[in-house]
């Protein structure tokens, strides 16, 4: 090795302590050893360092040498003794005596010998002659020094239970003296001489039978250990590892010093090292995101400490104040997030900077006022950030501060003034607001009015772009910002516009206190704790909003999709309403031209509901918007924002041409061109300024003397102006800049790196060009979904840098982009659906788009947003070019134009001759056709009949037209049910899905499930047997579980167990397989549940096994409180069966008059059930009821019964030709009770008895029970005796209803 190669070796190893550096070397040695500790520091340093640095560079360099001499003479002294160099602490230096090889009283022997050396050996003197003295202690305990941090930041700490005890012992200061711990007094024993010094301190005075110093030997380090400790070499110091240049390396620089107090650590936990990693791992991105320096962590016996510099090379900026403070902030927020509080001092001021120590130990330190205030502030209020006045000085124009007083500084004898910052910069502050203060005070003043009142206030600002309305809303948050107000902002996004609560994102995070820089794991950690007790359990409802996964509780998912809604409005208002309690709440919303659906929900909820609120919408203008009168009903205040005037529009201006005054000629061009439009004055006054069109002489700006007012070059319109300015600059750069126009608004650095044209575009490049775009006004630095980017200043700015570029560019970085998403596997791809549609669309890549769409269709109806969905899949066909009309009366044209192309692509075959149609070829159309498959369900729940019926007519119409493909039997499925309900012919759709059935392959799977659902749902009870269909449903059932169809599964698993009724099965096996299914549907699909729970009750109430007869409720649910939420839902089809089940219950009972009321509500609901089983039950009872009320009682309206019964009976009739088995005894009982009303006792015993015996041949047990009940009320209405009453009894104790054949029999006062 060379001369210059074992000097850089030996300055490397230098900056490990020898204790790291002795383990690196021999690892049998264990680091954590029980050890005596010597810490030493100077007394006076403060003053001692403020008069060296009074001098200037001459005291700077005279303190660089007095303290070389210091450290490296103590340093000496304590190798001689054997003694470890541990760490450098400010002024002071702490030393160990290990006892390894030796007794801890030997130990201790050592060290305190060697402090009794250095105390009497004579230092070196100060300028005013008086010699350096020293504070001295000695303690005794484990101490581990180890290197901790990740990647190239690495740092070593020194920590155990030794710290503790030279904490305590330190309390005392005895100058020039040594200060001895009880624990190391103990194990001194006779050795040691002392005396007390004063409450709890003692002083050595004397030392007896101390040995001879043994030196301690550090050999050198092999070549890959000292590679292991390289990272350990500080960053001013890393880039001049020459030993010519150390004596270059003390400096007076301007820094500015973070001191982070680190609290409630315990020096000798057993986990104190992975807290002190989890704490550098928490700060360092923080740290290194504003180029800072972690100076030292340092574990002394004031506690542990983290010192990081600002200002330092190589990473100096002239915002160093601003980026200290804005670290205090993040870093502060980074410590909470783990648990860990902290209290931080932030100090600017000229500093020493330089090495101490010598080739043994060595550090790189900073000495100056600024350093000890950064550490006294800290101190003065737990928790919090105190900074300077040279720090708001130099960071005022970026962060916002509140002045908190004077405080008086421990140790500096000063009275200084004290400020603590905001948590956010200054947003588009940078200069005052000119104008618009007309409408602040109208928005101030519906705020205070909001206070005063408790009502709530909407604000609506509209304007076109450029107006200033983000400014606005700036201005409104800044001067709100000391007041007693909550404060919390969001913005709208186009590209986004479908995304449920997109406007209120940015609302909520603030409200949760959420950082976006975080990782998801962290925010969803600080969103559970923000919410209360009470909240926390619904905290996946705001997955919706945050997209934070949370998991849901059994609760939530037994939610239908429309009960989660309400229930997520009424928590986000509940939260509102706990930001505005015991005061007011401003809440401004930006672009909210963009806002979604249930955006707008939430803020007409609010304004309604949450008492102090101020909500605040700033907008482009739109068409008349009847949600907007919605919310303008209550009094809304509507602010339109005119043109700046003259005067504004000067003062405006002046901010950017760096004078005091505007002369008359220049002000009336910028006046004419700029028209009082913000923005636009403030490009003009930009260009003028950047390009040297001005002067200014004694304050007062003038068009330059070369140039005359009519020849000024200055661009006519706010387009023109920015894209001038975009041309100043370099080619590479302004391709950077129309990359990120094409991301959009918001965007990753890491994504316009990737997707840069040029070659040379790497990520350094982009990113400089990126900062070099922000320190020009164009950006403003961002976090995009946990990655750093940036967004631009104004939405003009990035629509001019996108409007540049041609098509063909444009479509070629929007499928970068997109490829970009899509291949960047880190990321949740559910959340970027919408982005990638909106690229995939720009890229004319329709297909693709549409393939995005579907899946965001279908993630927000799985939040329970069924229109936004709706609107989202509709979207998705008209890039294909199928358009959906609005209209009830376009949708019935466009459904009749469908169905006579559907019979012209026909002609004259029927559906099982299109079995071995062509395979499909079209793209569009294979993309389209699942598109509207997936969407027809959200038309169908969204009461959207009409819609639904298009889709599925226009599913078919592409089928004929276009051939067959896998999904091909979903499209006859859906259309079934589209044929039999508006034509009235069931065989034929039924035929349609007989021939969904015939196409599906061997192996049954999702596809299956679905066609067979729709078979047996709406179709084969009309055409087929019901043993077939509760055969083909559990098949379904299996078929859709196994293959991750879970709805369709679910849906079928209900299905066998509505037949089974309806086929009048015994009731105990109704109650087995519902009670099975119920636990296989595990509240996975809740309105299956509903269904299933309702026939399983019914059963049991027919069984006598409810509190009573005519209830669902028993000891396992209560029907009031299970059934309600699913009644105020928008599940029409569930409301009607549960209002059928309880008119069956009422007609079975007897109370005619109950079963009728049922009844009434259920036909209300018949165009969302119609051909369901459920419409069979509703017609049979119906009539039931009304006609054995008129039979067998004497109403007042008994004729309008009969009408009513007949019409049923009616109805009954003409179904029995589609299936006789089924529906004859249900005809033949209703004919039989009309018969009984006009007195034909004959031709009613006939027809009740024949219902009866067809029922016993299809084993229909009820239809057989029910028959002979009437035929036995017949008979006692006619005077005779009611033979046909045993056999009934007996019927319905073969059916399993014994809670039935009670009633009945206690009726007839039979046993």
């Amino acid at each position: 090795m060379s001369d210059r190669s074992l000097l850089e070796a030996r300055l490397i190893e230098s900056f490990a302590p020898p204790p790291l550096r002795l383990f690196g070397k021999e690892p049998s040695i264990a680091p954590d050893r029980r050890m005596a500790l010597l810490w030493l520091d100077v007394v006076g340093f403060t003053r001692i360092t403020t008069h060296f640095l009074a001098r200037g560079p001459a005291g700077i360099e005279n303190l660089a040498n007095l303290l070389e001499l210091h450290f490296a003479g103590l340093i000496d002294m304590i190798v001689a003794h054997g003694g470890e160099p541990l760490m450098f602490a400010g002024d002071g230096l702490l030393a160990g005596w290990p006892c390894a090889g030796s007794t801890p009283h030997e130990a201790l022997l050592r060290a305190a010998a060697c402090a009794q050396q250095i105390l009497a050996a004579s230092r070196g003197a100060l300028p005013s002659g008086e010699p350096i003295e020293l504070h001295a202690v000695l303690a005794f305990g484990q101490c581990h020094t180890a290197e901790i941090g990740t990647g190239s930041l690495r740092l070593h700490v020194t920590v155990g239970n030794g710290l503790a005890d030279l904490q305590e012992a330190s309390a005392t200061r005895a100058k020039g003296q040594l200060l001895v711990s009880a624990a190391a007094r103990s194990i001194l024993g006779d050795a040691a001489t002392v005396r007390s010094a004063g409450r709890d301190a003692i002083v050595l005075t004397s030392l007896r039978g101390a040995p001879d110093p043994t030196p301690l030997a550090i050999p050198p380090l092999t070549s890959e250990a000292r590679e292991r400790l390289a990272g350990l070499v500080p960053l001013p110091v890393a880039l001049r590892l020459d030993g010519r240049l150390l004596d270059w390396t003390a400096e007076l620089r301007r820094i500015s010093v973070v001191f982070v107090a680190l609290p409630r650590l315990d020096h000798a936990s057993p986990d104190i090292l992975s807290r002190l990693e989890s704490i550098v791992a928490a700060i360092a991105p923080e740290v290194l995101e504003q180029d800072g320096f972690i100076q030292q962590l340092r574990v002394d016996e004031r506690g542990a400490n983290l010192v990081i510099v600002f200002g330092i090379p190589p990473v100096a900026h002239a915002d160093d104040p601003v980026r200290a403070v804005r670290c205090a902030v993040d870093m502060r927020d980074a410590l909470r997030a783990i648990g860990q509080p902290s209290s931080i001092g932030v100090a600017t001021g000229t500093a020493f900077c330089g090495l101490i120590g010598n080739d043994v130990f060595r550090a790189w330190t900073t000495y100056s006022e600024a350093v000890n205030l950064a550490a006294r502030l800290q101190g003065l209020q737990q928790g919090t950030i105190q900074c300077d006045e040279a720090t708001v000085r130099g960071a005022q124009d970026a962060i916002s501060f509140v002045p908190i007083g004077h405080s008086q500084v421990r140790g500096l004898d000063l009275n200084v003034p004290v400020w603590t910052p905001r948590r956010q910069d200054r947003a588009e502050l940078d200069e005052l607001m000119h104008g618009r203060e007309r409408e602040l005070k109208r928005i101030l003043s519906a705020l205070e009015d909001a206070a005063q009142s408790g009502n709530s206030r909407f604000v609506i600002v509209e304007a076109e772009s450029g107006m200033g309305k983000s400014r606005l809303l700036a201005e409104l948050h800044h001067r709100l910002a000391t007041e007693r107000s909550t404060t919390l902002g969001g913005i709208a996004d186009r590209i986004e516009r479908h995304v449920p609560y997109r406007g209120w994102r940015g609302v909520l995070t603030q409200l949760l206190g959420l950082d976006a820089k975080q990782p998801e794991s962290q925010r969803r950690a600080a969103a559970l704790n923000a919410l209360s007790p009470e909240l926390a359990p619904s905290a996946a409802l705001l997955n919706a909003v945050l997209q934070l996964d949370f998991p849901e509780t059994a609760e939530l998912e037994a939610m239908s999709a429309p009960q989660r809604t309400e229930a997520r409005l009424d928590l986000l208002v509940s939260l509102l309403r706990r930001a505005a309690c015991g005061g007011s709440l401003l809440v401004t919303i930006d672009d909210a031209q963009w806002l979604d659906d249930e955006s707008w929900t939430l803020a007409t909820k609010a304004v309604r509901a949450v008492r102090g609120l101020c909500l605040v919408m700033a907008m482009q203008p739109m068409e008349e918007d009847a949600r907007i009168e919605t919310l303008s009903d209550g009094g809304a205040l509507r602010l339109k924002l005119e043109g700046l005037s003259d005067e504004e529009q000067d003062g405006l201006a002046l901010t950017r041409l760096g004078a005091e005054r505007i002369a008359p000629d220049l002000a009336n061009l910028l006046h004419a061109r700029a028209r009082g439009h913000p923005f636009f004055c403030l490009e003009l006054a930009r260009a003028l300024h950047d390009e040297g069109l001005i002067d200014v002489v004694d304050g007062t700006c003038r068009i330059a003397q070369h140039l005359a007012d009519d020849r000024l070059p200055l661009p006519d319109s706010i387009h023109a102006a920015v894209a001038r300015r975009i041309d100043r600059l370099d080619l590479e750069s302004q391709v950077t800049l129309k990359v990120a126009s094409a991301a959009g608004l918001r965007f990753p650095t890491a994504l316009v790196a990737a997707v840069h044209p040029t070659a040379n575009a790497e990520q350094a490049v982009v990113g400089r060009h990126l900062a070099m775009h922000h320190r020009a006004g164009m950006l403003q630095p961002d976090h995009i979904d946990e990655l750093d980017g940036y967004s631009f200043c104004h939405g003009i700015m990035r629509d001019v840098a996108y409007e540049l570029m041609l098509y063909g560019q444009r479509k070629q970085l929007h499928k970068a982009i997109a490829d970009w998403y899509e291949q960047n596997s880190a990321l949740d791809m559910s959340r970027f659906y919408a982005l990638l549609a909106h690229h995939l669309e720009a890229a004319g890549e329709p297909v693709r788009a549409v393939h995005y769409l579907r899946l965001e269709a279908e993630r927000v109806f799985g939040l329970g947003f069924v229109r936004q969905s709706l609107s989202i899949g509709l979207h998705g066909a008209a890039l294909l070019g199928s358009e959906v009309p609005a209209d009830g009366a376009g949708l019935q044209k466009a459904i009749g134009q469908e169905m006579e192309q559907i019979a012209a692509l026909l002609g004259d075959r029927q559906p099982a001759d299109l079995i071995d149609l062509p395979q499909l070829q079209d793209e569009h159309v294979a993309s389209l056709v699942p598109l509207l498959l997936s969407i027809a369900p959200y038309a169908y729940q969204s009461q959207q009949p009409e819609l639904f019926a298009l889709l599925g007519a226009r599913c078919l119409r592409l089928t004929l037209a276009h051939g067959q493909a896998v999904f091909t039997p979903d499209v006859y499925a859906m259309y079934s049910v589209v044929h039999a309900a508006m034509t009235g012919d069931r065989r034929t759709g039924a035929a349609w899905s007989d021939l969904s059935l015939q196409l599906q392959p061997r192996v049954k799977g999702a596809s299956f499930a679905r066609c067979a659902f729709i078979n047996v749902w709406f179709h084969n009870h009309w055409v087929g047997t019901l043993e077939d269909g509760i055969a083909r449903a559990k098949a379904g059932a299996e078929a859709g579980l196994a293959s991750g169809e879970i709805v369709y599964g679910c849906f079928n698993l209900t299905t066998v167990v509505v037949l089974l009724a309806a086929a009048g099965r015994p009731i105990d096996e109704v109650i087995s397989t519902g009670t099975a299914h119920l636990a296989r549907n595990g509240g996975r699909v809740r309105n299956s549940a509903f269904t299933l729970l309702l026939e399983l009750q019914s059963a049991r109430a027919l069984a006598g096994k409810t509190r009573a007869f005519d209830q669902l409720s028993d000891a396992t649910m209560d029907e009031e409180t299970e059934f309600a939420t699913m009644l105020q839902s928008r599940f029409s089809n569930q409301v009607a069966g549960y209002y059928t089940a309880k008119l069956r219950l009422a007609a079975l009972g007897g109370d005619w008059r109950s079963a009728l009321s049922w009844a009434e509500q259920a036909r209300v609901l018949l165009p969302f059930f119609a051909g369901q089983p459920s419409e069979v039950v509703l017609v049979h009872y119906h009539g039931a009821a009304a006609l054995a009320l008129a039979a067998f009682g004497s109403p007042e309206d008994a004729q309008a019964l009969r009408a009513e019964g007949w019409d049923c009976a009616d109805q009954m009739r003409n179904w029995e030709a589609l299936n006789e088995a089924w529906l004859s005894p249900k005809a033949d009982i209703l004919e039989g009770l009309l018969e009984a009303g006009a007195g034909q006792i004959a031709a009613a015993q006939r027809l009740l008895r024949a219902a009866a015996e067809r029922a016993a041949e299809t084993g229909h047990l009820e239809d057989r029970a029910f028959a002979l009940e009437c035929l036995a009320r017949v008979q006692q209405t006619a005077g005779e005796i009611p033979s046909a009453l045993p056999e009934a009894l007996a019927a319905y104790r073969a059916w399993g209803a014994e809670g039935k054949r009670e009633r009945l029999a206690c009726e007839f006062g039979a046993a």
